[in-house]
């Protein structure tokens, strides 16, 4: 597969526009949103449904995979995402973090040194397994 679409239903279609735009670099595209291979449409939905834990099963996230994790996890934060978990090292093979956007929509963001190359230095998610289980359970951010 090349590409893919997805819709997302959101309260306020306004502030998700606003971030796809700014957070995602998203442009406008037949209707909807490009944001690299994936087209995003966008609905209003005055019952979309609170966010799930991240371990259920079933489509709860999307994950983007960058170069620069920490600036990517900052910009998300400056265009209107909500902090979820920060930025953990997972042994020499990435870096990720996760945010909500302002739809309450899941985002994981994920650097892999195969992609980016050598990790910067970034505290590691074994020195922090009880706050990450706090946050994966009980969604307590951290």
């Amino acid at each position: 597969m090349t590409s893919a679409g997805i819709t997302v239903g959101v309260r306020d279609v306004d502030a998700q526009e606003r971030f796809l735009i700014e957070g995602m670099g998203a442009r406008r595209h037949e209707g909807g949103f490009r944001v690299g291979d994936t087209q995003v449409f966008v609905e209003e939905d005055a019952n979309a449904r609170p966010t799930t834990p991240t371990c259920r099963r079933g489509f709860v996230y999307i994950t983007l995979i960058v170069n620069d994790c920490r600036a990517a996890h900052a910009a998300l934060l400056a265009a209107g995402a909500e902090h979820s978990a920060r930025v953990l090292r997972l042994m020499d093979r990435c870096l990720f973090s996760w945010v909500k956007d302002p739809g309450g929509n899941w985002i994981e963001i994920i650097q892999y040194a195969e992609l980016s190359g050598p990790l910067p230095e970034v505290e590691r998610l074994a020195d922090h397994w009880d706050e990450v289980e706090q946050w994966r359970d009980h969604g307590k951010p951290y």
